[in-house]
């Protein structure tokens, strides 16, 4: 009966107070909204700050809450808010059933902390704002939302259409990202967590129910997926840039953003910045792509000595007399039947850079909003002008990059195999290159203007090397 009475008592004491609707703390990086019940409801983040007025942003609001944090009772929290040096804490406390919930907000950053004094089920999601824009084409790679889970043999992202079964999880993090922005908890004692997938799941939600009855404490991180800020904020995150690549691939990334950034620092541009460090790169890379280059004349001109006496061999001969007697053509020349090989040695010098520029630039969150000459923004197409109508694949809008790059990469690819003297294969080698280059350009037609910019200049000091070579000869 007394049990009653109090409930009744403090449900009439709740009435009687002027309920919080909104309680909102507002940092240097974060605008933070959080219910009357403890609940984080929204957040607003910023890079590097949110007085910035360039400042990146990105919201988490679900209308379930970004965090939401399972009540007993409907009674109103008490709020007790303390101001530190370098941080604000909200404690939100039930008499009734001696729960408090206690925020650790800093002044910076982007990671806060979550203690509850008795378990309860829990609810992280991303929200509307949080869901990737319809990109045609390729560029649909880079715009996705996904689940990521943090685990010993690395990190593993995850669809939100995928068949996924609950997790054990314990001091290790886990949440979703989109192409430059995550949300990630990390619980510091052991919970089950369902990350929520359907065939049409358009909002990420992870459902964590603790496996003792004691208190929680949780880590929570919504930020950029940006180098120095996922440092600063726990170690263990600076992983998540570049997780879906080796980490040989990784470091070529990182060494690549560094070398941007130091550019960016003395050129207040970032699209010069990535102009420069196409050329620095293509300038340091010089060396090798020689050697790639001696090597390819190699297979060129062995091909050429042999390719008239391999095509009467393939005329006159089928079968296994063919094969042996293209072996003892081989043979007679000195030639290892794999000699053609040796032509790759430019693409394995090439690729990993590539790869690692391909990436660097596609998760760079400062390329977000800067504009360059017709671009708006370097992390879009570049997109020209409209279209009337939209073409399968390619979508409605005019990007005028990727014709730069054709125009430039079809020249360079007739002036690296003009002098070949055999006219047959000086044609198919300018059909395959003018192939690949087609390839490349509906690849690259619906990517990033700041990754097809990198590649644009790379294609120019290509045709500037062989017109030079050209006219040499």
């Amino acid at each position: 009966m007394n049990r009653y009475l109090l409930l009744l008592l403090t449900l009439m004491a709740g009435m009687g107070q002027t309920a919080h609707a909104e309680i909102s703390v507002d940092t240097e990086s974060l605008k933070l909204r959080f219910s009357e019940y403890g609940d984080l409801i929204s957040v607003r983040a910023c890079l590097p700050v949110c007085s910035d007025p360039g400042a990146r942003i990105q919201d988490f609001d679900s209308y379930r809450g970004f965090v939401s944090i399972n009540r007993d009772s409907g009674v109103v929290f008490k709020l007790d808010r303390i101001e530190g040096d370098t941080s604000v804490q909200l404690v939100f406390s039930n008499s009734f059933t001696n729960e408090i919930r206690r925020w650790h907000i800093p002044h910076s950053g982007w990671l806060l902390g979550l203690d509850l004094s008795r378990s309860q089920n829990m609810a992280i999601a991303s929200g509307e704002s949080f869901q990737p824009p319809d990109v045609p084409g390729f560029g649909a790679w880079l715009e996705s939302l996904r689940y990521v889970v943090f685990e010993e043999g690395g990190i593993r992202q995850y669809g939100l259409d995928e068949d996924l079964e609950p997790w054990q999880q314990e001091q290790a993090w886990l949440g979703y990202r989109n192409r430059y922005w995550a949300a990630l908890i990390r619980p510091e004692q052991a919970i089950t967590a369902e990350l929520r997938t359907a065939e049409n799941q358009l909002e990420a939600q992870l459902d964590l129910s603790p496996q003792d009855p004691g208190p929680m404490r949780y880590l929570v991180y919504a930020g950029p997926v940006e180098p120095a800020a996922l440092q600063s904020a726990h170690p263990e995150l600076e992983h998540l840039i570049y997780s879906s690549l080796w980490f040989w691939l990784r470091w070529i990334c990182q060494a690549l953003f560094m070398l941007l950034a130091a550019i960016q620092a003395l050129v207040p541009s970032w699209a010069l910045a990535i102009i420069i460090m196409s050329l620095l790169v293509q300038l340091i890379m010089r060396p090798l792509n020689r050697m790639a280059e001696r090597l390819q004349d190699d297979v060129r001109n062995t091909e050429s000595r042999i390719s008239p006496r391999l095509i009467k061999i393939k005329k006159e001969y089928k079968g296994a007399e063919q094969a042996e007697r293209i072996l003892a053509l081989y043979k007679e020349e000195n030639i290892h039947p794999l000699y053609s090989m040796k032509s790759l040695a430019g693409v394995l010098v090439i690729i990993p850079v590539f790869i690692g520029a391909f990436n660097m630039l596609a998760e760079n969150i400062w390329l977000s909003g800067e504009s360059f000459l017709w671009i708006s923004d370097l992390s879009l197409p570049d997109a020209i002008a409209g279209l009337p109508f939209a073409l399968p694949f390619l979508g409605d809008q005019l990007n005028l990059l990727p014709f730069i790059m054709i125009a430039l990469s079809i020249p360079a690819s007739i002036l690296r195999n003009s002098s070949e003297p055999n006219p047959l294969l000086r044609a198919r080698n300018i059909r395959n290159l003018c192939l690949m280059s087609l390839v490349f350009f509906l690849l690259f037609y619906t990517f990033p203007a700041g990754m097809v910019l990198y590649w644009v200049i790379n294609n120019a000091v290509s045709m500037l090397v062989s017109f030079t070579q050209r006219s040499r000869t």
